[in-house]
C-alpha cells in the first residue's frame, strides 16, 4: 500500500514538474506603440513616426495606417491587443498569426470613428506580442 502512494506520489511530482517546464520553456517580447487621434469637424494628417498617428478624422470617417512587423529571431506566434481610449474602435487586418524568422508581415491598422464621437484627443496603445517557443 505504501508502494502504491509513494509512486503516485512521484508520478505527480514528473507531472508538475513537467508542465513546469514546458510553461518556463515559451518566452513573450512586447513591443508598445502609442496610437493618437483627434476627432474634428475637418479632415488633418499627422506623417511623424516616433507613434501611430491618425491625425484628425471626422466622426463616421475610417482611417488607416500600416505598419511592418519583423521577426529576426526565432518562429513567433503574433498576437496584437488595443488598450485605452480607443479600444473597440481599432482593428487589425491580420491577427494571431505565426511569423518565420527573417520573415516580415505588413499589417493595416484601421480606425473607424462611431458617429457620435465626441470632438476630442483620443490615446490608446497597441500592443504586439511575440510568443516564442526556447
Amino acid at each position: 500500500m505504501n508502494k502504491k502512494i509513494f509512486l503516485i506520489i512521484i508520478l505527480l511530482i514528473l507531472i508538475f514538474s513537467s508542465f513546469f517546464i514546458i510553461y518556463n520553456s515559451v518566452s513573450y517580447d512586447t513591443k508598445k506603440l502609442d496610437i493618437y487621434l483627434t476627432v474634428g469637424n475637418y479632415t488633418g494628417f499627422n506623417v511623424d513616426t516616433d507613434a501611430i498617428y491618425f491625425g484628425t478624422i471626422m466622426p463616421s470617417g475610417i482611417g488607416t495606417k500600416i505598419i511592418n512587423i519583423a521577426n529576426l529571431n526565432q518562429t513567433s506566434i503574433i498576437n496584437i491587443k488595443v488598450y485605452g481610449g480607443l479600444k473597440g474602435w481599432i482593428y487589425v487586418s491580420e491577427n494571431n498569426f505565426i511569423l518565420k524568422p527573417n520573415e516580415d508581415r505588413t499589417l493595416e491598422i484601421i480606425v473607424r470613428i462611431p458617429e457620435n464621437a465626441k470632438y476630442k484627443d483620443y490615446k490608446g496603445t497597441l500592443k504586439i506580442r511575440f510568443k516564442k517557443q526556447i
